[in-house]
């Protein structure tokens, strides 16, 4: 039951994101992100199968760290793409919605992953 509903919310956010790619005010790569989740989450198959591309792996495995300048970075980014989008659509009620998605990644990169020093290598 679980995995039907994974595939169906799968399915779901790929087509809102598919529609995002014309409309401004629905995020794409989010709603992409998000049926790639429910997908590996519905099939250990297909979990594994991409998982185990080499070049993938190479974004995925921070479990001993992430140094300061890509956090940096990645907040950077994530904080001009939302405010891009909340600027050029002219509705300011997303800020409601994009602000507990930035605070998140902040948290989660400050917070959860650890920071690693330039002496350290993985």
């Amino acid at each position: 039951m679980l995995k039907l509903i994974l595939l169906i919310i799968a399915f779901i956010s790929f087509m809102i994101g598919t529609v995002g790619i014309f409309l401004p005010l629905i995020p794409t790569i989010p709603l992409y992100l998000l049926s790639l989740l429910c997908l590996f989450y519905s099939e250990k198959k297909y979990y594994y199968k991409v998982k185990n591309l080499k070049f993938v792996q190479k974004f995925l495995d921070y479990k001993n760290g992430l140094y300061l300048y890509q956090k940096i970075f990645t907040i950077l980014i994530i904080t001009l793409l939302f405010c891009l989008i909340i600027y050029f659509s002219k509705l300011t009620f997303l800020i409601y919605i994009y602000m507990p998605i930035i605070l998140f990644h902040v948290w989660l990169l400050f917070f959860k992953i650890p920071t690693l020093r330039k002496s350290e290598k993985n």
